[in-house]
């Protein structure tokens, strides 16, 4: 168990590179099935059954492209899960055991990252991102550095969420596994991250671990940057933490809580770039 260690990229993160469903490298069918829903969120009904169960059904159709861009949120939390646990839903630590370049060799392990994937949007995920909007922390990288001082001092490993705008563009999730204040070479007053990216595993991309590339530099709360693959994240986009906790685990879906009305309401009415858009139904009525 890795009590009183830091991750360490070389063995705690995988050596499969991140990928996205819609691509020569998922496993199967595109569409995510409805087992694997079950598997993702607690409470959905058995079968999917749109009479029955027509939140369910209503969130299942959002759900099942929750990784056509990517699966760096499932890789990340279940890389952080062996490395805490030892083992989680039926895989050992350390994660560079298990082989594959481009997605996992094994279906099982693949599912698994697909659900965790999928977990970032359970309500708890979206309760954390809400919260990060009306406290005003969306874009704050000196808050989320302090959290993840915090939470890495607890064990309650943190993930980083990063985009390059307010909308969310390119949004990535990767893993702050250590923090430093005023290093050498770098401006008083800075602050560094240290990142695991699921774009850049470390058997294919020894260097970018052994240099400044793998520092998320933060100068002020809005101004930080990182570079992953082509992506370029700066101060204009999202920089917050979501503990490990709140998305790890088996929870709700949003819409079976009513959450995803008042996120939107959040988001267009009061968030980031807020604008008030005026939609009629064809009964005339005015939302």
């Amino acid at each position: 168990m890795p009590i009183m260690q830091d991750f360490n990229p070389a063995v705690d993160g995988w050596y499969i590179e991140n990928w996205g469903e819609h691509s020569p490298y998922c496993i199967g069918s595109w569409d995510f099935s409805w087992d694997l829903y079950r598997l993702s969120y607690l409470g959905i009904n058995p079968t999917h059954d749109c009479i029955e169960a027509p939140l369910d059904c209503a969130f299942y159709e959002i759900f099942k492209n929750c990784a056509e861009q990517g699966n760096c949120g499932g890789m990340s939390l279940l890389a952080l899960a062996l490395f805490k646990y030892g083992g989680y839903m039926g895989f050992c630590s350390p994660a560079s055991f298990y082989t594959g370049v481009k997605s996992p060799d094994r279906e099982d392990l693949h599912r698994a990252i697909n659900a965790l994937q999928a977990r970032q949007f359970s309500a708890s995920g979206i309760d954390n991102f809400l919260d990060a909007v009306d406290g005003g922390i969306l874009n704050n990288a000196v808050t989320a550095f302090n959290q993840v001082k915090q939470l890495l001092g607890t064990a309650d490993y943190p993930v980083l969420s990063i985009a390059k705008d307010p909308w969310g563009d390119a949004a990535h999730t990767v893993i702050p596994y250590r923090w430093e204040e005023n290093p050498a070479g770098y401006p008083f007053g800075t602050k560094i991250l240290y990142i695991w990216d699921p774009n850049h595993p470390f058997d294919s991309d020894p260097g970018h671990y052994s240099s400044s590339a793998c520092h998320l530099v933060i100068k002020s709360a809005t101004d930080w940057s990182y570079t992953s693959g082509s992506h370029q994240y700066s101060g204009g986009g999202w920089c917050f933490v979501i503990p490990m906790s709140t998305v790890l685990h088996k929870s709700r879906q949003p819409m079976a809580l009513d959450m995803v009305f008042d996120a939107l309401m959040t988001l267009f009415v009061t968030g980031p770039g807020a604008a008030v858009t005026q939609i009629t139904d064809d009964n005339g009525r005015h939302l």
